[in-house]
């Protein structure tokens, strides 16, 4: 039985008048109510993006499950596009993101309480840039974008400028690592200008300084130069970034 007839069979049966189908719409209820539980309690702690992340998901499976129901010609086309794969890649790397993403906050209540009762926001950020950096490194580009992202929805709500501009170019750097510059030299600018307002000098420096090595990797090399010689302007002397980028414009030239 394919998915679509088990889809359809579970909803007609849901939709019988026999006592086991009615236990099953109260079990459902029951799960329905707990689910709304938990988001008001998620959005009471600080995480209502967990929430609305959740909540779309559900709307696209609810979506799709109605459509296969109720229109065959939905169903195939939809199968079909399953068969071409860009609906599977779509869901791949969006599941990905949900697990990260719930999987990481809903482990914030349990490390990250204070003294006080409340959730660690800031902690629980930290956590997810320093997981992020750290996939990243080993590859995991999708789960390390999935946790820089969650981490800028928390430090938006905080308004702490400095580090989401710092999160930011930790985006960045995972989107350029999966081969996305394009994306990734918009957040570059953000970053850097962010920082620039903030008055600091040496993380802007080093943002500038991916900046233009984004620049390199798309092919614009008297653009990159400039940019990494505006880097250089910004950055310590002493610094292992200063030199980083020294050693790239010599390589360049």
């Amino acid at each position: 039985m394919g998915l679509a007839d088990r889809i359809t069979t579970l909803w007609y049966a849901l939709c019988e008048r026999s006592p086991e189908a009615r236990r099953h719409r109260e079990r459902l209820g029951a799960a329905g109510g707990l689910a709304f539980l938990t988001a008001g309690f998620l959005t009471a702690v600080g995480l209502g993006g967990l929430v609305e992340i959740v909540l779309g998901a559900a709307a696209v499976v609810l979506a799709l499950a109605a459509a296969i129901v109720a229109a065959p010609h939905v169903r195939q086309a939809l199968f079909a596009s399953f068969r071409t794969g860009w609906i599977h890649e779509v869901t791949a790397r969006g599941s990905v993101a949900l697990r990260v993403v719930t999987k990481a906050s809903g482990a914030a209540y349990a490390r990250s309480r204070s003294a006080t009762g409340r959730v660690d926001l800031r902690g629980e950020a930290r956590r997810l840039n320093t997981a992020g950096v750290r996939l990243r490194r080993d590859g995991s580009t999708t789960e390390a974008v999935a946790h820089h992202r969650a981490a800028l929805t928390i430090l938006r709500e905080l308004g702490d400028d400095r580090s989401v501009a710092l999160t930011l170019n930790n985006l960045a750097l995972a989107l350029s690592r999966d081969g996305d510059d394009a994306v990734a030299v918009g957040l570059f600018q953000r970053s850097a200008a962010i920082l620039a307002e903030l008055g600091d000098v040496q993380h802007e420096g080093e943002v500038i300084a991916n900046l233009g090595l984004a620049h390199r990797r798309q092919g614009r090399g008297e653009e990159a130069d400039n940019v990494l010689q505006l880097a250089l302007r910004k950055l310590a002397p002493t610094s292992n970034a200063y030199r980083t980028v020294e050693a790239e414009l010599r390589r360049a030239s």
